[in-house]
């Protein structure tokens, strides 16, 4: 007999009001990936869950099998990030990664890694960084390596020839994820020139580890080449979901 009753390991990545006091929360979990499940009551003053159920909150969640939705019936604190409340640029990277958890994760699917990811990404976020926009360009890069988008930065995406460093004119193809040399890039439609600059910074991140986002030294010029990747990337981000997220119209306007 299957049991009726499970837990997971959860991060709240989004969450609607339901009825008069409910909350249908959707839940990335370590063991199911995302899920959809309701808490019952949590709007009320008397509610017993409090800031367990806050977007970005890690929990210990006891679920229980209801017939449309799983009844959340429980929740342990597992990790939680009280700097977001006092920082808003790191609140919205954070919210802008959990959206594309939201949209480039399927529901259901296990994934583990890209938990952990995001998990580790959060703690090192709230923890400091010198700048938030530089830690989410990475975690972009490396969230589309592992669910099947990983960038081509070495090789030309059409011919296979090298990209060499002497090369001056860089292009991207929205299409396949990858970097057109001069030759090949009046045979593709859907393409983004990139400065050099950039094409070497892209290249140089997608390398990085977490400890070497850490020890990047930023001054005013490094702060600007960022900037300017992070609105490319942006478009090939919503290219392959196919719409504008909503975190990236919040972030558009905080720049104004």
């Amino acid at each position: 007999m299957t049991s009726k009753t499970y837990t997971v390991t959860a991060i709240n990545i989004k969450s609607i009001n339901y009825g008069e006091a409910d909350k249908i929360i959707t839940v990335f979990t370590k063991e199911d990936g995302i899920l959809k499940v309701i808490a019952k009551g949590v709007r009320r003053i008397s509610s017993k869950f409090g800031a367990r159920i806050d977007l970005l909150h890690c929990n210990r969640l006891f679920l229980t099998k209801g017939k449309n939705l799983d009844v959340m019936s429980q929740a342990e604190t597992h990790v939680h990030f009280p700097a977001f409340r006092k920082d808003y640029d790191k609140l919205m990277q954070a919210l802008y990664w959990a959206e594309l958890i939201y949209v480039f994760c399927n529901e259901g699917e296990a994934l583990p890694e890209i938990f952990d990811l995001f998990l580790n990404s959060l703690d090192i976020l709230q923890k400091g960084t010198q700048m938030p926009l530089l830690y989410t360009l990475w975690f972009e890069l490396k969230l589309l390596e592992h669910i099947g988008y990983s960038c081509n930065f070495t090789h030309c995406v059409s011919c296979e020839r090298v990209i060499t460093r002497e090369i001056e004119n860089f292009y991207f193809d929205l299409t396949s994820g990858g970097i057109l040399c001069p030759s090949c890039q009046v045979l593709f439609k859907n393409i983004k020139p990139i400065t050099r600059e950039l094409y070497l910074t892209l290249r140089k991140l997608k390398q990085f580890s977490s400890n070497d986002i850490s020890s990047v030294s930023i001054n005013e010029k490094v702060e600007k080449n960022i900037e300017c990747i992070q609105d490319f990337y942006q478009t090939y981000v919503c290219y392959l979901a196919e719409k504008k997220l909503k975190t990236i119209s919040f972030l558009e306007d905080s720049k104004i």
